[in-house]
């Protein structure tokens, strides 16, 4: 049995786009507070694009790590984040 997402959309299988997705999570007020690594999927029939496959746990509380904000640039330039919030 496949393991790939399903398009809800359009019914097809979603194929990984990219691997290694840094979703950062911003609070009410839009500041970055944690990030979490996880997979980008892309249903190349209709263009629906989904996040799964996340890490156990966040990798970093924002400022608690002198590395995390320029961890965040980096992904940034290379086009690999997400930001996310519950809101």
């Amino acid at each position: 049995m496949s393991q790939e997402p399903i398009c809800v959309a359009c019914g097809k299988a979603m194929r990984a786009e990219l691997n290694g997705i840094f979703a950062v999570y911003k609070d009410r007020k839009g500041n970055c507070e944690e990030g979490i690594m996880c997979d980008k999927w892309r249903c190349y029939v209709c263009g629906y694009e989904i996040l799964s496959g996340f890490a156990q746990d966040f990798i970093c509380k924002y400022g608690q790590e002198e590395w995390f904000d320029q961890f965040v640039k980096g992904k940034e330039k290379a086009g690999e984040v997400v930001y996310w919030s519950r809101d």
